[in-house]
């Protein structure tokens, strides 16, 4: 539900009660710019959150079936000194 114009001009009109006239700038101001440190700091959680998804899907990743199989291949290799015909490239 959104807000429509009589209630903001009531909450204006309360603002200017509990203010005054003179002090509805600074408010104003004010509350531009904790909204303006709230986004950045929401915006910085959100890219931190990002990254950390990204390193646990690269971390899981790196356990893929295919990678372990070639692990082991290469393990065998070095055990032996020789490599298996059905290796992929």
């Amino acid at each position: 539900m959104g807000m429509g114009g009589s209630e903001w001009i009531l909450i204006l009109g309360a603002i200017i009660l509990l203010f005054g006239a003179s002090k509805v700038p600074e408010v104003a101001r004010s509350i531009g710019q904790a909204s303006g440190e709230f986004k950045k700091a929401k915006n910085m959680a959100e890219r931190e959150a990002q990254e950390a998804k990204q390193d646990v899907m690269g971390e899981t990743q790196e356990k893929s079936p295919e990678k372990q199989q070639k692990t082991k291949m290469m393990d065998q290799e070095e055990k032996t000194g020789k490599k298996e015909d059905n290796q992929e490239n």
